[in-house]
C-alpha cells in the first residue's frame, strides 16, 4: 500500500513520472529565490485568523495585501498541506490539512508532527511497518514517502511527505489529499500519479514561485523606503537645525546690542540673516517635493509631452539667469522627441540641471543641448564648460545619505535636493539620469526616457 525511496534525480524515470516529484521542483525553485519556509512563516505572522499555527524566529513587515493574496493561494489548493521541522515542530499547516484530517487549529497548537502522527495512527489503518516509519521520517532528511491511508471510517487520504531545504535548515512537508471517491476504481499507482494532477501543482507550483519573487521585491522595496525615512529624519535634524542656529545667533546678537552699533553693521547683519532664510526656504522646498517623491504623495499624470518644446521653456524661465553670467545656450535637440511623461515633473527635471550647468559655469561660456533617439530611448544631454567635478563629489550627488550642496562659481548657494529630485522623478517615467564629469573642463548629464512606441 506504501513505497519508501530516496529522493531521485533528474534524470530518472521516477523523477518523471511521479506527480509530486514537478511540485517539488517548483517548491526548491521558490526556495532558492527565498526562504520558502520563511514566507509561509511570515505570511502567517502577519494574518489575524491563523495566529498560532506557525514557528518562526524571524518577522519581515510585508504589504498586508501580498500576505492576503499568499493565504488565499495556500488555502485554495485542494491539498493538505503541514511543514514540520527537523525538531518535529509545526512551521505551516492550510485549512485543507485541517479538514482532511478532521481536526481544528486547537487541536495542533502546541503540539508537533509526534502528536499529529500518533493521532493518524490512532485514527487509520496502517500496516506495521508504515507505522514505524513514520515517525523515524521526521529526521531522516533524504527520505520520500507515498501511502495511502484509510483514515476514519469512510475516508481514504493519500500521504505524500518529502524533505524541503532550505539555506541553514531542512524540513518535511506532508501532503494529504482526499481520493476516497476514486480509490474504488484507481490503482494505488494512478491514485499517486496523473497526467492531470501532474500538470495542475506544477502550475501552482510556478504560482507559488511567482508570489515567493513578488514579495521578495516587495521586502526590498520596504528596506529602501525604511532608509530613506530614516535619512529624510537624519537631514530634517541636522540640515534644517543649523540655519536656524545662525539666524538665533544673528538676532541675539542684534537684540543685544541694537542702539550700539553702526547702520552698516546692523545691514551686514541682516545681509546675513536674509541670506540664512533663503537658503532655508530652499532647502525646506526641496526637502518637501523630495520626501513627497519618495513617500509615493505626488499626482504623477502622464501625457504626450514633447521634450523639445518643455525644454524651450525652461530654457526662456531662466533667460534673467543666462543673461547675468552671459552664458549662451546652443540647442541643438531634434524638434519632435515625444514621451509619455508629467509635463511638471520633466519641467522640474530640466531648470534643476539648467539651474545647475548656469550655477558651475563661467562667465561667457556656453551649455549644449543635444538629443538622440536609440534603443527605444530618448536621450538628452545637457554640458556644460564649468568647473566639473572631483571623483569625492561624483560618488555622492545622488546619494541622500551624504548630499550636500557647493558654491557656484559666483557663489551661488543650492539646497543640494536638485539632482536627487531629478533622480527620483526620472524613476518614476521608467527612465535614468547618467552623468560624466571631468574636473576643471565640466559637466554633461544625459536623461533617458521611454520612447513612444
Amino acid at each position: 500500500m506504501h513505497s519508501f525511496e530516496k529522493i531521485p534525480k533528474k534524470n530518472s524515470p521516477l523523477y518523471d513520472n511521479t506527480y509530486s516529484k514537478n511540485l517539488i521542483e517548483g517548491l526548491n525553485k521558490s526556495l532558492n529565490k527565498a526562504d520558502f519556509l520563511n514566507l509561509f512563516a511570515v505570511a502567517m505572522h502577519n494574518s489575524d485568523e491563523f495566529p498560532n499555527n506557525f514557528r518562526s524566529s524571524e518577522q519581515m513587515p510585508l504589504p498586508q495585501n501580498n500576505v492576503r493574496f499568499l493565504q488565499k493561494i495556500l488555502n485554495s489548493i485542494d491539498l493538505g498541506l503541514i511543514i514540520s521541522d527537523n525538531n518535529g515542530d509545526f512551521v505551516y499547516w492550510n485549512n485543507n490539512a485541517l479538514e482532511l484530517l478532521d481536526l481544528t487549529v486547537n487541536d495542533l497548537t502546541n503540539k508537533n508532527i509526534f502528536d499529529l502522527i500518533e493521532y493518524i495512527k490512532s485514527n487509520s489503518e496502517l500496516e506495521v511497518s508504515l507505522s514505524s516509519s513514520l515517525t523515524a521520517l521526521v529526521y531522516a532528511e533524504e527520505k520520500v514517502l507515498n501511502t495511502v491511508l484509510k483514515f476514519g471510517k469512510n475516508k481514504q487520504l493519500a500521504l505524500r511527505t518529502y524533505p524541503l531545504s532550505s539555506a541553514q535548515n531542512v524540513y518535511r512537508q506532508w501532503i494529504f489529499w482526499d481520493i476516497t471517491t476514486k480509490f474504488e476504481t484507481a490503482s494505488i499507482s494512478e491514485i499517486l500519479s496523473t497526467d492531470d494532477e501532474i500538470q495542475l501543482y506544477k502550475r501552482k507550483a510556478a504560482t507559488l514561485a511567482e508570489i515567493s519573487s513578488q514579495l521578495e521585491k516587495s521586502v526590498d522595496k520596504l528596506t529602501k523606503e525604511k532608509n530613506e525615512r530614516e535619512i529624510l529624519l537624519s537631514i530634517i535634524a541636522h540640515d534644517l537645525k543649523s540655519p536656524f542656529q545662525g539666524l538665533l545667533g544673528t538676532f541675539s546678537a542684534l537684540n543685544s546690542c541694537f542702539d550700539e552699533l553702526p547702520k552698516e553693521e546692523i545691514k551686514t547683519y541682516m545681509t546675513y540673516a536674509q541670506s540664512s532664510v533663503k537658503r532655508l526656504y530652499s532647502l525646506v522646498d526641496g526637502l518637501l517635493e523630495w520626501s513627497r517623491l519618495i513617500l509615493g504623495q505626488v499626482k504623477f499624470n502622464q501625457t504626450q509631452c514633447n521634450l523639445h518644446f518643455t525644454m524651450l521653456s525652461v530654457i526662456n524661465q531662466l533667460k534673467i539667469q543666462l543673461e547675468e553670467k552671459q552664458i549662451s545656450v546652443v540647442n541643438l535637440m531634434e524638434e519632435k522627441l515625444e514621451t509619455l511623461a508629467d509635463e511638471n515633473m520633466v519641467t522640474s527635471i530640466f531648470r534643476n540641471l539648467i539651474s545647475n550647468a548656469i550655477k558651475y559655469s563661467k562667465r561667457n561660456s556656453k551649455i549644449t543641448l543635444a538629443s538622440e533617439v536609440k534603443n527605444g530611448f530618448i536621450s538628452i544631454s545637457i554640458s556644460d564648460e564649468g568647473i566639473g567635478m572631483s571623483d569625492d563629489i561624483k560618488g555622492t550627488i545622488f546619494k541622500p545619505s551624504r548630499h550636500s550642496s557647493t558654491h557656484g562659481t559666483e557663489e551661488e548657494e543650492g539646497s543640494g535636493f536638485g539632482l536627487l529630485l531629478c533622480k527620483e522623478m526620472m524613476e518614476w517615467h521608467n527612465g535614468s539620469i547618467t552623468f560624466d564629469s571631468e574636473l576643471g573642463k565640466g559637466t554633461t548629464f544625459k536623461l533617458n526616457f521611454p520612447l513612444i512606441s
